[in-house]
């Protein structure tokens, strides 16, 4: 999985001790490989960093996040289809 974190990269390095900063991005965030699979501890970590980590790859992964802060907002009555 490819990530790229808003936040201290120590945060994603001691959750996933063989991961690999790949690069730091123009907006100071860091672009990580994490050798993850998509399991459910995976899952519930990414969502748990809110706006600190956006995916990269793979895209259904992505889609899963994104689908869950949907379902998230539609419980406050936000629809961001509109």
């Amino acid at each position: 999985m490819i990530i790229d974190f808003y936040y201290d990269p120590v945060y994603v390095l001691d959750r996933f001790p063989n991961s690999i900063i790949k690069q730091i991005n123009k907006d100071g965030s860091h672009r990580i490989e994490i050798p993850a699979n998509n399991g459910y501890g995976v899952k519930m970590w990414l969502l748990e960093q809110g706006s600190h980590v956006k995916v990269i790859s793979p895209k259904y992964m992505q889609q899963y996040l994104v689908d869950n802060m949907k379902k998230t907002l539609s419980y406050y009555d936000i629809n961001l289809n509109e």
